[in-house]
């Protein structure tokens, strides 16, 4: 389960600094707002998407080169429903501090 919150903190850490306008990234968030919504957003411009595909595809391979049984796929659902709530936690955090930040 830990893996999910070092998840959630890449998610938060490369949609809010990295591929913002002035962040090392930029070019990479520039690239992604060319395309679809229905593709950008799981490419890092939505952080809840983006931390959910990773989840995803990091436990699917996770679990084929363990050669796990069938019935441990469904494990899947909530490692990506926790990982989505660490996000959303994390991103109200984010923003709590931003916002007092800026009124310093």
């Amino acid at each position: 389960m830990y893996l999910t919150f070092y998840i959630a903190i890449v998610s938060v850490v490369f949609n809010r600094l990295l591929i913002e306008d002035e962040g090392l990234l930029s070019f990479y968030g520039q690239w992604i707002d060319r395309l679809p919504a229905w593709l950008n957003y799981p490419l890092g411009r939505c952080t809840y998407c983006f931390g959910g595909q990773i989840t995803l595809w990091l436990f699917v391979v996770k679990f084929i080169v363990e050669k796990e049984t069938v019935i441990y796929y469904l494990i899947i659902i909530p490692y990506i429903c926790v990982t989505i709530f660490l996000v959303h936690v994390l991103a109200f955090i984010w923003d709590l501090i931003e916002n007092s930040w800026k009124k310093m």
